[in-house]
């Protein structure tokens, strides 16, 4: 690697370095009952700071690579690296619920778990659940705690027992599934299409028979409703949470190893379809929903010339008039000039250019990507995804020689401590991507020699999916549903996933790989729930599909997809590890 590294990097060195600019960064703060006032917004190492107002909102005067911490009583603390890109921050906050031996005010004193536990059988606002004991008047959340004294006897279910007990929420026994159903009120007006999930001395459970529970053997019951329980219970609560006490059950005893365990269980479940195509027109734009109306591409072009004024500043109308007039009219003509008429929106506009190279990856128009991912790299030098996405656009031109060049300059970068990877997850991503370049493209442009020295053809084969997204702050969920209909889940957001997001912020990267090898044959469904990325604007995902990974038929497939409906699970497509076939 060495002599490779010498041998290429001689006439491609560059300078590292980052730009130092004061701006400012602004934004609302909020958690998931409203705005949150007091917040502490400080500059980490610095005596910068400010503090939220009543409706949440900030404003504070940054410098690019700065790290921003916000601080709340009872909540998580976040940290955001300010990057080139940075200007609106709107941050959610969450509970510190996984603190066990949290310290809460109550009655004017400290209260720790132990305490709780010793208050449980008098307190009636304390009920215990798979990770110790809450407090109601300290949860932080909504929750409403009822004792055997307040539901009485002569009840045949548990769903008949809690209807009508809880405001919001609708229970009953389903006579033809056997299992008790509870829907909790998501507004004023109207119940989610979520169902809760169970929490039976101690045991999660994602349904609940009728007749698994005596309803005269309840000591407590709660519900936690919609997002109130996610600090604890992770992601998949919407429809919020029953807890409930028996008075035989016997409840394990309170260990931080608790919640890791739930969290593994979370993520592996049985899929319930619940997923829409992303491609099913929810929550469009009006320019994209009078695309699809119209009857004829005369009628288009009219479309668009009424509404580029008035999208005049967004990069997201040129994006979406560019795939559309290209994809459905095939008039690669026009579609190349609205790109030539508006590239004003992407100069100097990191997340912008990289979503265009995204789409012309999408369309095979390699060379264009090329260029763009050229214009990225001058302005991002210090970021490692900039030597990725380089590096792959060669590899996409059949550049294979300085597709090397780029992996052992990122590599020699780091040696020298220009480029930073402390975890090194990264560099084992960008090594793997450099064996596999170097095991099926070694006759192209090395040596017998070199490659005897270089070259180890042991890899992964099967099939490889990299996930990469242009807004570092997205946030999203992506559930992969093996051909068994399970599925596991992969959390990249700063309430489940802050460390890893922190890495990716300090090295520079937005990329995830996913490989799907031969114990489960068949078709793999992806989906994705997206959170949003601290602004109102979408977020564009690229997709590489690997068919036959590391074999001489290898090839690749690039998707594009614009997130922008929320918290909705929306269906990507569909792989086969047997016929390597993609579908939407």
């Amino acid at each position: 690697m060495k002599n490779l590294v010498f041998t290429l990097f001689c006439s491609f060195l560059i300078n590292v370095g980052l730009a130092q600019n004061i701006k400012e960064v602004f934004g609302t703060i909020s958690d998931d009952f409203g705005f949150l006032e007091n917040v502490i917004v400080s500059v980490n190492d610095q005596d910068t700071r400010t503090v939220s107002d009543v409706k949440g909102n900030y404003r504070i005067a940054v410098e690019e690579g700065d790290v921003l911490r916000f601080e709340h009583l009872g909540k998580l603390p976040l940290e955001i690296k300010v990057e080139d890109v940075t200007r609106i921050l709107n941050m959610t906050m969450f509970d510190d619920a996984e603190m066990l031996d949290e310290v809460t005010v109550n009655n004017k004193r400290l209260k720790t778990q132990d305490e709780r536990a010793m208050e449980y059988a008098t307190n009636p606002n304390i009920i215990k659940n798979a990770y110790g004991y809450l407090d109601k008047e300290t949860a932080g959340y909504s929750m409403r705690i009822l004792e055997e004294k307040d539901f009485g006897p002569h009840y045949t279910d548990i769903g008949t027992l809690m209807n009508g007990k809880f405001a919001g929420v609708m229970a009953h026994c389903n006579i033809y599934t056997g299992e008790v159903e509870v829907s909790v009120r998501v507004n004023n007006t109207s119940y989610g299409n979520n169902t809760a999930i169970y929490d039976v001395d101690g045991v999660i459970m994602y349904s609940l028979p009728c007749s698994l529970i005596d309803p005269s053997n309840i000591k407590k019951i709660a519900v936690i409703r919609g997002q109130g329980g996610s600090g604890l219970y992770g992601s998949n609560v919407m429809g919020g949470v029953v807890v409930i006490n028996t008075k035989t059950g016997t409840f394990a005893s309170v260990q931080k190893e608790n919640l890791q365990r739930a969290k593994e269980r979370n993520q592996k479940s049985i899929y319930t379809g619940d997923a829409i195509p992303i491609d099913a027109q929810q929550g469009l734009p009006t320019y994209l929903e009078r695309y699809h109306q119209s009857l004829s591409e005369t009628e288009a072009l009219n479309i668009y010339a009424n509404e580029r004024d008035k999208y005049a500043a967004s990069f997201y109308f040129v994006l979406d008039s560019y795939a559309y007039f290209k994809e459905k009219w095939n008039n690669d003509e026009f579609a190349d000039s609205i790109i030539k008429k508006n590239y004003g929106l992407f100069e100097n506009n990191p997340i912008a250019l990289k979503s265009l190279a995204y789409m012309y990856q999408a369309h095979m128009e390699y060379e264009k990507a090329k260029d763009i991912y050229k214009e990225v790299f001058i302005l991002r030098t210090e970021y490692a995804q900039s030597y990725y996405d380089l590096a792959e656009s060669h590899i996409e031109n059949k550049e294979y020689a300085r597709a090397a060049t780029i992996f052992t300059r990122y590599d020699y970068l780091k040696e020298q401590g220009l480029l930073n990877d402390e975890k090194g997850d990264f560099t084992q991503f960008m090594n793997v991507e450099l064996n596999n370049l170097l095991g099926l493209k070694e006759n192209d442009f090395l040596s017998l020699k070199e490659q005897s020295k270089l070259v180890s053809h042991e890899s992964f084969k099967g099939t490889r999916i990299v996930f990469e997204w242009a807004e570092s702050e997205a946030e999203f969920e992506l559930q992969m549903v093996n051909p068994e209909n399970r599925f596991f889940i992969w959390n990249h957001s700063l309430k489940d996933n802050c460390e890893q997001i922190k890495d990716e912020k300090s090295i520079g990267y937005a990329t995830k790989e996913y490989l799907i090898g031969n114990t489960y044959r068949g078709d793999w469904q992806v989906n994705i729930k997206y959170f949003g990325n601290k602004s109102l604007t979408p977020t564009y995902l690229k997709v590489a599909i690997y068919h036959d990974y590391g074999t001489f038929s290898q090839r690749k497939e690039t998707k594009v997809f614009k997130l922008a409906l929320k918290n909705v699970n929306q269906q990507l497509f569909t792989v086969s590890n047997i016929s390597g076939l993609v579908s939407n």
